[in-house]
């Protein structure tokens, strides 16, 4: 059975999306990039190895971006090039929910920062859902909440609860 492609919300949805993202980002860039570009700098004084080692930081963390799910009835993909989680069966979950504002800009994108629970290419820190189980937690901003939603009732088994932001018809 071909699984179903859920493609990430990446846009910001308003101005506090667009301010938050951009703090979030610098702050980032400033740890992830910014330290191993200080600390080429102390050894060796040479421009050209803080630029590739603030480069490799940012290749390395560009590996672990999830482009989007795949969700079937073995579970759910988080496709990416490195990083946990990649592949997450059903057995392995336990409840999937939305997640708020607040949850998603601190245990998402602040801390841990490595290895990151919110890998998505997203500029809003709204309409993530979090996956949960005995393993931890990610976070996933879907494009399109009803098909997501739609495809976690059709594939998952009785144990794994999804609250829904969307009404029941």
């Amino acid at each position: 059975m071909v699984p179903t492609l859920i493609e990430p919300d990446t846009s910001p949805r308003d101005p506090t999306d667009w301010l938050v993202a951009g703090v979030v980002m610098v702050l980032q860039q400033i740890l992830l990039m910014g330290t191993p570009a200080m600390i080429a700098w102390s050894l060796t004084e040479s421009v050209v190895l803080c630029v590739l080692a603030a480069s490799a930081v940012l290749l390395f963390f560009g590996a672990h971006t999830v482009t989007h799910l795949e969700v079937s009835a073995k579970g759910i993909r988080f496709a990416r090039l490195l990083g946990t989680p990649g592949w997450v069966e059903w057995d392995e979950l336990t409840l999937i929910r939305p997640a708020g504002r607040a949850e998603v800009i601190w245990l998402g994108w602040l801390w841990p920062i490595y290895p990151p629970r919110e890998a998505s290419p997203s500029y809003s820190s709204q309409g993530h859902y979090r996956f949960e189980g005995p393993e931890g937690y990610a976070y996933f901003p879907p494009k399109d909440r009803a098909q997501f939603e739609a495809a976690i009732r059709k594939n998952a088994p009785d144990h794994v609860v999804l609250e829904s932001t969307i009404p029941s018809a």
